[in-house]
């Protein structure tokens, strides 16, 4: 899966992410697509729902692992958007 210039774009606004400097999909990810996005400072990893994903899954794993980061700081929190969500659809 290849992201247009447009959702780029969108996730680098929402999310107030600087200029993406290395975009690359990762293996694996047979529901998903999984990509790493490298900045000048940080290092994200995206993740991109099949387009069949409920609001209510997304809201529920994202509050899972939200709980879990909380008792092992490994896992890692979803990043949230300025508004305080954590996904958006497009």
């Amino acid at each position: 899966m290849e992201l247009s210039t447009k959702l780029i774009n969108i996730i680098r606004s929402s999310y107030g992410i600087d200029e993406i400097l290395d975009f690359q999909r990762l293996e694996g990810g047979y529901w998903n697509d999984v990509f790493k996005m490298k900045t000048k400072n940080e290092m994200f990893v995206l993740r991109i729902s099949h387009r069949s994903t409920k609001k209510e899954s997304l809201m529920y794993e994202h509050m899972l692992l939200n709980y879990m980061n909380k008792q092992i700081k490994e896992i890692p929190a979803p990043i949230k958007l300025h508004d305080a969500t954590t996904f958006f659809f497009h």
